[in-house]
């Protein structure tokens, strides 16, 4: 069943040929049972089941995954939140099937960062633990990912009153959640601008993008039946979507 699994350590931590290891090793260690010497921990399967439900993941303030784990999801939407690419507005791909195809995916850290520097910039710019989950979803799914650029009319998140917005900062430590089922309103608690911006691009399927560094989380409660109703409550936190002709960057998604 697993595609891709792989637990990592140095050659030095191995137990002697001569003694007996106190347990067997498997393949694909889950996040919970690495230890200390254990360098990271990855897995990719295709999912048993056809109905399930996503699985959790921490990310630290830059975005970066510190773990993820997700069950029974299209590998569509395990790339847009690994990526921040919408899959309706900024992701291409020369098959739509295989981009809805249910897998399974375990990654853990682990304590040396430093392992991954060599994907610092391989697909996205500056995010290294982040390109390597996604390159090794790649590997063994069979698949290229890379960025282009092109230049077109979209929107860009922008701040008109941080005094107003900062009235909006998430008074809910260590808890997230978006909910955008209920259309057209949009409920967004304890993100960043930065995510908000993308939430909000893969809801209204139309490119949004942001150049704010606020690291902050904020709680939104919006309308989003079209840019118009956007912007009214958006003002009412403090933002804005301004519309631009500039480059934005696509994410070509293509299989092998």
């Amino acid at each position: 069943r697993d595609l891709h699994s792989f637990p990592t350590r140095r050659s030095s931590d191995l137990p002697p040929p001569a003694e007996k290891p106190a347990s067997k090793s498997s393949s694909g260690a889950k996040p919970e049972s690495l230890n200390k010497r254990t360098l990271f921990s990855f897995s990719v399967a295709k999912s048993d089941t056809i109905n399930g439900r996503e699985s959790g993941s921490s990310i630290n303030y830059k975005a970066t995954y510190l773990d993820l784990s997700r069950t029974n999801t299209k590998l569509g939407s395990i790339l847009e939140d690994i990526t921040g690419f919408s899959q309706s507005a900024r992701m291409i791909s020369n098959d739509s099937v295989k981009m809805k195809q249910l897998i399974d995916v375990e990654f853990k850290a682990g304590r040396d960062t430093t392992l991954f520097s060599d994907y610092k910039d391989k697909v996205l710019r500056g995010s290294a633990r982040n390109n390597f989950i996604i390159c090794q979803l790649g590997q063994a799914l069979k698949f290229n990912l890379k960025e282009t650029v092109r230049k077109q009319r979209h929107y860009e998140l922008i701040v008109i009153d941080s005094v107003k917005l900062h009235r909006f900062i998430s008074m809910n430590a260590g808890h997230s959640s978006f909910d955008a089922d209920n259309f057209p309103d949009f409920e967004i608690v304890g993100y960043n601008l930065k995510n908000i911006a993308v939430n909000l691009e893969a809801s209204m399927k139309t490119i949004i993008t942001t150049r704010i560094a606020d690291t902050n989380r904020y709680d939104l409660s919006l309308d989003i039946s079209n840019i118009e109703t956007a912007n009214q409550t958006l003002e009412f936190h403090g933002l804005k979507l301004k519309a631009v002709n500039d480059e934005v960057e696509l994410l070509t998604v293509d299989f092998y």
